[in-house]
């Protein structure tokens, strides 16, 4: 074997030994990563701080339970029977002359609770109950007027 040879061998075990080197080096840097990343991550932005690209909560989603929704939000829920819900009003429907409390799903599909409300000195903001379970509105005219969430 000549020094030509031998040189080329020498530089051929030396960039497998680099290469090795380089490899053992980055997964070191992962697996130190996977157990410190979480903790030195909450220490930067803090416990509370929430990241927007990062954020999930829970919702109530009809037919389907309360599921884990991407995006910033407050949970609604923590498990799928709190899910379940019947459409209810306390004023036993349509009625503008009482104010009423109702429960139920809104158009999108969450559950909202709403109460009787005066849009202004005339006019009603009437929650009821349809077949199906949902909430609707009814804007009704009260011709003594409004007061206190009910037609007088």
């Amino acid at each position: 074997m000549n020094l030509k040879e031998q040189r080329q061998g020498q530089l051929r075990i030396a960039t497998i030994l680099f290469f090795a080197i380089g490899v053992a080096v980055i997964m070191v840097f992962l697996v130190w990563s996977g157990q410190h990343g979480a903790e030195d991550f909450r220490e930067r932005i803090g416990e509370d701080e929430v990241l927007e690209e990062d954020a999930v909560h829970r919702e109530c989603v009809a037919g389907l339970g309360c599921m884990i929704i991407e995006g910033v939000g407050a949970d609604q829920c923590d498990t799928d029977e709190e899910c379940i819900v019947e459409c209810t009003d306390s004023d036993g429907g349509n009625e503008p002359g009482i104010r009423g409390d109702t429960r139920g799903y809104d158009d999108e599909w969450k559950v909202q609770g709403y109460v009787d409300e005066c849009a202004d000195d005339v006019n009603l903001r009437e929650y009821s109950c349809t077949e199906d379970g949902q909430v609707r509105l009814h804007i009704v005219e009260c011709p003594g007027g409004c007061a206190e969430g009910a037609c007088v």
